[in-house]
């Protein structure tokens, strides 16, 4: 026969293994957030290292695109 009640002290029992399996889920949730929040920083760094970058030598990057684009020298291949 089950019983239907849960005595005083097993209520306690799974009263703090409950609380204690929350804290380590917070724990582990907020050492992720953490993490998130490093990588979202350092993303954000690069990201603001290469527009410094691209609005310093943006203009030169794209004059030789352009250059290599349109100055074509063609040359035979070498077949030896």
């Amino acid at each position: 026969m089950r019983r239907k009640y849960v005595s005083e002290a097993e209520s306690i029992l799974l009263s703090r293994a409950l609380r204690e399996e929350t804290d380590t889920i917070r724990k582990q949730s907020s050492g992720n957030k953490k993490a998130e929040e490093d990588a979202d920083k350092d993303t954000e760094e690069k990201l603001q290292e290469i527009k410094k970058i691209g609005g310093e030598k943006g203009d030169k990057v794209v004059e030789d695109l352009l250059k290599a684009v349109t100055d074509v020298k063609p040359e035979v291949p070498d077949r030896t």
